[in-house]
Parts: structure tokens; sequence; C-alpha cells
């Protein structure tokens, strides 16, 4: 018996050292405050239970990047915590339970002081200032951010590396001597048993669907295209951005509310046929400075990956590098136009076999090729790279410029 406590004790502390030698990665992400506000609302009581409880349950939600960025990064070999700074009732109460007095950017900080992270890793870059991004970088090795939306005041100096699913950004930001990665969205396949789904494609009750920003400043096109869908299609309309349209316009008419996380989910999987618009992203172009939507030529939002993922076949509109993700008309359906999006939603609608001939082989690349098990997998290789050249040298690792091509020897002729 006292052999077996031995073992027993000597192998819970090999797990505490494993444990303690694996890096910490701290993820900053923000919750949008109509989706907080009406989670509350739907869950008072959760504003009194205790701090690991209500991030249980609004992580469980799925909201946004939910917890697939932090999960995925633990499967790989890093400790990993989720901080949802601009959550008051839940930071509130971890202040509570941590027996301080502080709030807003101080408690974050005071958060990242007891964790001791290695790597900082920002998912909304937008609410956090200069002074505060100098603050963590004083708590951390690696201070890392990702955008795919404009780039606007962000002070992106501060950030050793940036990563985005944007080729036109990640372009950006290394001509200003920033370390950038690409890195696709995705799809999380576990969020299948989240929701119904539905015994057959015919089966969905859904025609056609869009779930999404309706109409914010980022997305006039999108607006625009929404009006004439609803004027020539059955589309049914989900999201938050109802009040930029007018009193008389069909999108109200076809409007069934907010979806937030899983119930987005819900609406994807029901639906025959979703529509994909992309927003608008801004930035200053490297060959000239001026602004530039970088969405222009590129494929990029979570939507492309929700909507196959989800089993729906996805009309978006073409994109130069489109391509490299699905293959257009035999995984997603592509379009130029607003009346080109009407006019494939109408014949998909009549040809529903080829819809979920399309709609299947969609999902099944999705499920293949774009999960965040595998994004995160490339993402902590990376990482882990970074944060040993940084702890090494002070420094990432640069070329010996004159070593380059030293020592080769010439390939004879066949």
């Amino acid at each position: 018996m006292l052999q077996s406590v031995e073992i027993k004790a000597a192998a819970a502390q090999a797990a505490n050292i494993q444990t303690e030698s694996r890096p910490v990665c701290v993820f900053l992400d923000t919750y949008y405050p109509a989706f907080l506000n009406t989670f509350y609302q739907q869950h008072p009581e959760l504003a009194s239970a205790d701090y690991a409880e209500q991030l249980r349950q609004l992580i469980s939600t799925g909201f946004g990047d939910s917890d697939f960025y932090s999960r995925w990064m633990a499967q790989a070999g890093y400790q990993t915590h989720n901080l949802i700074i601009n959550c008051p009732p839940l930071q509130e109460r971890w202040a509570k339970e941590a027996g301080i007095n502080a709030a807003g950017d101080a408690l974050v900080l005071e958060q990242l002081t007891r964790l001791k992270p290695d790597i900082v890793y920002c998912q909304d870059m937008h609410c956090l200032s200069p002074q505060f991004l100098d603050e963590v970088k004083r708590r951390t090795t690696l201070l890392v951010g990702q955008i795919a939306s404009s780039i606007g005041s962000i002070p992106i100096e501060k950030y050793d590396i940036i990563i985005s699913s944007l080729p036109a950004l990640v372009e950006y930001f290394r001509s200003r001597n920033i370390t950038s990665f690409l890195v696709p969205l995705a799809f999380e396949p576990q969020m299948l048993s989240r929701f119904n789904q539905h015994a057959t494609y015919a089966s969905r009750p859904i025609q056609c669907s869009f779930a999404g920003g309706l109409a914010t400043g980022v997305h006039q096109e999108r607006a625009q295209l929404l009006e004439l869908l609803a004027k020539q299609t059955p589309i049914e309309f989900w999201g938050y951005g109802l009040d930029s349209f007018p009193a008389q316009s069909l999108v109200r008419a076809r409007y069934r509310g907010e979806a937030w996380g899983s119930q987005m989910f819900q609406v994807l999987a029901s639906s025959k046929i979703t529509v994909n618009k992309h927003a608008e992203i801004m930035y200053p172009r490297p060959s000239d400075g001026a602004m530039f939507n970088a969405t222009t030529y590129y494929a990029n939002n979570m939507r492309l990956y929700e909507a196959t993922g989800s089993g729906a076949l996805l009309i978006t509109e073409y994109k130069d590098n489109l391509e490299d993700y699905f293959k257009i008309g035999k995984e997603v359906v592509a379009y130029r136009t607003a009346d080109e999006c009407a006019a494939l939603i109408k014949y998909y609608l009549t040809y529903p076999q080829e819809a979920e001939t399309i709609a299947r082989a969609g999902q099944q690349r999705t499920l293949r090729s774009h999960t965040y098990q595998d994004r995160m997998c490339y993402v902590s290789e990376f990482l882990e790279r970074m944060l040993r050249y940084r702890k090494e040298s002070g420094r990432f690792a640069a070329p010996e410029l004159d070593r380059i091509s030293c020592g080769y020897q010439q390939i004879s002729e066949p």
C-alpha cells in the first residue's frame, strides 16, 4: 500500500512539474455588449454566481470565438485562460473573490499579474489603449494581437506579433516591420452537438437566411444587398442593426430577431441556403498609403466556415482567394452582383438536390480542412518558436545574411 501511495505521489508531482513547465497563454476577449445585456437579462441569477460558473455559462453559449482558441492551444501544450474583459458582472465577481478593489484596465492588469502569462493574446485590439498595452508588456514575454477588421487608430506598433485572416492586412503589418502571420478563420465541429440536426436537408424549415450584422457603418453595401434580396427572394433575417432600415423596409418584415452563439448556429443548421456578404475593412495600402477596403479581393469572415460547417448551402460573393478555401460551384456558390445573388437563390431553391450536393461537399471540406484544431496547431507552433527566440536572445531570430546560399553545390544536369 505504501508503495502505491508513493507511486501516486510521484506521479502527481511529475504532473505538477509538467503543468508548471507549460507556457501560459492568456486570451483577452470582448463580447458584444448587446449579447451580454441579453444574456444576463435571460439569466439574472448568474450575476450573483461565482466567477468560474459565470465564465463557464458564457463560454457554453458558443458566442464569437468562445473557447475555441484556448481549448486547442491547451491541447497543443499550453496552459490557457480566457478573460472576457468587458463583462462587468463577471469581472466584478473576480475582483470580489480575489479580495481587491479594482475595475476596468486596473483589474485586467491585476489578473495578468496573478496569471503570469508568457503570451497575452488580444482578440479585440480596438479596445486596448497604448498605455494599457505598455503595462501588459511588463507582465508578459509576447504580446500578440489578432485582427480581421478595420485598423483605425489601433497602436499596432505595440504588438510583437499580429495575426490576421486577411492577406492584405498581413502584408500591411509586415510593411511596417511587424511580425505577422496569416491564419484563416475556422469552424468548431463540437458545435454540431449543441443544436438540433434535421433528419434530412429537405426537412430544414428555413428556405434562405442571413444571420449577422444587418446594417452598420461597415455594412452599407450589405444593407443594399439585403433590401434587394428581400424583394426578390424568400430570405429571412436574424441579427443586429435593424434600426438602420426604414420603417417600410421588407427587411423589417422578414426580421426574426437576434441570434447569438448557439442560436445563430441553429439558424444556419435549419437553413437550406444562407447568404454571405463581407464587411468593408479599411486599411492604409502599403503601396501609396491610400485607404483601401481589404475585402475587395479577399474572402474573409467567420460566416464562410460557420455556414458550411452547419451544412447550409453558402452563397457568397466572389473573391480572388475564395478557391483557396472552397471549390466554387462544388462546395460553395459565388455571385458577383446582387441580381446574380438573387438569381442563384431562386435557382437552388428550385433544384434542391443540386443545393444539397454542394452543401454536403462544403460541410465535408470545412470539417476536413477548416477547424480550430488545425488552425491552433499551426498557431501554437509559431508562437512557441517566437517565445523561444524572445527568451533566448531578447529578440526574434533574424537570418544571417552573409550565410545565405553559403556552401551550396551546383546540381548536375540529369
